[in-house]
């Protein structure tokens, strides 16, 4: 690597640590890894030097590979999980996010998890890791606003979606940490916490009535664009029928096959998200979202339709390139564009970082 390639790949590390996790002087992090070759070493070596200089005690486990979307890492790693401040896992799909023994760590151990999808050195160096977090949180809390202050969330798009529920209060919000007033930012250092890095999105957790067709261009798990749509009926939250060629037919017998396991809550619509970072890739991201969807759906403008809650063990997103959502019947999005990065005041802090046209425009 060159000077610069290894100065980005700390600059995006450094994204991570400092902006999103905000890792203290003290903590206990632990750079979590499987044996199947996911994680660039350079990606691991770049988190721990970063680590290092921020003054925590840093520790790299490398465990056997588990069912990643649906079950709970070895106990061994479990533990190792419970004992420290923060979880950086560079793991397929996004894992162990959804896994029981993650939500366990976050909610009763205080842990702060964030699921690694910049897994190589070309990743974690991108314009997409590199994104300014002060910019990031602005625009974040930019579109938290103006969704919060509303009442009905319409998502429609070319492609035939055209689904409608209820805005919910600050709870009901996902992908944004709220404080005791109600207001988004970065969490507070020791706060259980997760997001997937790098970031940036946000989301809403459909509230009845909930209705309407949801209408994938893109599925978690098949490479590219679909072939054929697949189209989901939902009423009052639930999937009633899915319907398309054979990407549907597999992901409902993926549903099927979840529900004679036990698992309670895979049919139902929870949550709608969109992307809030320019520069995560769409042309990237669908030649790799058959492992991992995270860069597709982080770019701005793109939304996705996650089914099932993850706390009960499935969860699984299909992608809206294009979508338009409106709130209160006004746009937030227009055919995928992110309205806030034309807003007057992100695009002054954005002087800040560079030239604006640069750091706000959508990368392909």
């Amino acid at each position: 690597m060159t000077t610069t390639q290894i100065l980005d790949l700390l600059e995006g590390a450094e994204n991570l640590v400092k902006g999103w996790a905000q890792v203290q002087k003290g903590e206990r992090v632990l750079i979590l890894t499987d044996r199947t070759g996911f994680a660039d070493p350079l990606v691991v070596d770049a988190l721990a030097v970063v680590c290092h200089n921020a003054g925590a005690e840093v520790t790299t486990i490398t465990c056997p590979g588990f069912e990643y979307r649906l079950g709970d890492p070895p106990a061994v790693v479990t533990n190792a999980i419970y004992a420290c401040n923060h979880l950086f896992s560079i793991l397929p799909a996004e894992a162990p996010i959804h896994s029981r023994a993650c939500r366990v760590a976050m909610l009763e151990y205080g842990v702060k998890l964030a699921g690694i999808v910049a897994n190589t050195a070309e990743l974690m160096s991108s314009e997409w890791a590199r994104f300014p977090p002060e910019l990031y949180w602005a625009i974040m809390k930019k579109s938290y606003d103006f969704v919060k202050g509303g009442k009905v969330i319409k998502v429609t798009s070319e492609n035939g979606t055209n689904c409608v529920s209820r805005v919910p209060d600050a709870l009901g919000f996902l992908g944004v940490p709220i404080d005791d007033t109600g207001n988004p930012g970065p969490p507070p250092p020791g706060s259980g916490e997760f997001n997937m890095f790098p970031f940036g999105v946000l989301g809403v957790i459909p509230i009845n009535p909930a209705n309407g067709t949801l209408v994938y261009d893109a599925l978690l798990g098949l490479r590219g664009l679909l072939k054929e749509k697949v189209e989901l009926t939902v009423e009052n939250t639930f999937i009633t029928r899915i319907e398309g060629g054979w990407e549907a037919g597999w992901f409902h017998n993926l549903i099927d096959r979840t529900k004679a396991k036990g698992v309670q809550w895979v049919d139902i619509w929870a949550e709608t998200m969109w992307g809030l970072n320019p520069k995560a890739s769409v042309q990237r991201g669908l030649n790799y979202i058959h492992i991992r969807e995270a860069e597709m759906t982080r770019h701005a403008g793109v939304l996705h339709f996650g089914i099932g809650r993850g706390g009960q063990g499935f969860h699984w997103d299909g992608i809206v390139i294009k979508p338009t959502v409106l709130i209160d019947d006004v746009p937030l999005i227009q055919d995928g564009r992110l309205l806030v990065l034309d807003d007057p005041e992100i695009i002054a802090l954005a002087r800040e970082f560079g030239d604006p046209k640069e750091l706000l425009a959508d990368t392909p």
